[in-house]
C-alpha cells in the first residue's frame, strides 16, 4: 500500500468535516486557523477533534472531543484554551514543565460543555461529591442540572467521569442568587 496524499490545511467547518473520509494511516485534517488543531478520521468513520502538543521535545496528540457532539468552533476554543494553559505553565517556569509537563498536560481536561470561557489557567477541578461537601447540594442535584443543561459548565473527563471548575460553579451559583 502506498503513502496517502497529505491533506492541505483548511478551516474546519461542519461541511468540511461531514465530507471527510478515512484515507488510511493516522488521517488528520489540520485546521488553518489554529496551529496543531485538527480532526482525526478513524477507520470506522468516526471523527475526533485533536490538538498536537509539543512540550520539552516530546510531541503527542490530545483528543478534545468527538464530532458531531462538539462543533468545530467550540472545539477550536477548547484547543486555544489548552494552548494558553500550556503557555501559562511555561511562563511560570514551574518544575512541572521542566520535569513532567506531559503528565501535567494530560491532567488538564479539554472538553468544555457550556459557553463560559475561563480566563485563569490551571483551574481547580472538583467532583460532584466535592461540590456536595462544599455547597450542600447532593451529587444527584448536579447530575440533574447537567442532564437538563441548566447547570454550570462541566468537563467530561471520560465516559463516567465529570468534573467542574470551582470558579465556574461559584459564578453559576452567584448568578442564581436572588435578593
Amino acid at each position: 500500500m502506498g503513502a496517502h496524499p497529505r491533506r492541505s490545511r483548511a478551516k474546519l467547518t461542519r461541511e468540511l468535516i461531514e465530507g471527510l473520509e478515512y484515507r488510511g494511516g493516522q488521517d488528520i485534517q489540520w485546521d488553518s486557523e489554529v496551529p496543531g488543531f485538527g480532526v482525526r478520521i478513524n477507520p470506522n468513520g468516526s471523527k475526533r477533534y485533536v490538538i498536537g502538543l509539543d512540550t520539552i521535545g516530546k510531541k503527542f496528540l490530545r483528543v478534545i472531543g468527538s464530532y458531531p457532539e462538539l462543533d468545530a468552533e467550540r472545539a477550536r476554543k477548547a484547543a486555544l484554551r489548552l494552548l494558553a494553559d500550556l503557555k501559562a505553565l511555561r511562563a511560570k517556569g514551574t518544575e512541572a514543565i521542566k520535569h513532567g509537563a506531559i503528565r501535567v498536560l494530560q491532567k488538564i481536561p479539554v472538553l468544555v460543555v457550556g459557553d463560559y470561557e475561563p480566563t485563569e489557567p490551571g483551574p481547580l477541578l472538583v467532583s460532584e461529591k466535592d461540590l456536595h461537601e462544599r455547597f450542600g447540594f447532593t451529587p444527584r442535584f448536579w447530575q440533574e442540572r447537567r442532564v437538563r443543561r441548566d447547570g454550570p459548565p462541566y468537563l467530561r473527563i471520560s465516559e463516567k467521569t465529570v468534573r467542574y471548575r470551582l470558579s465556574d460553579v461559584e459564578r453559576w451559583l452567584a448568578e442564581k442568587e436572588t435578593i
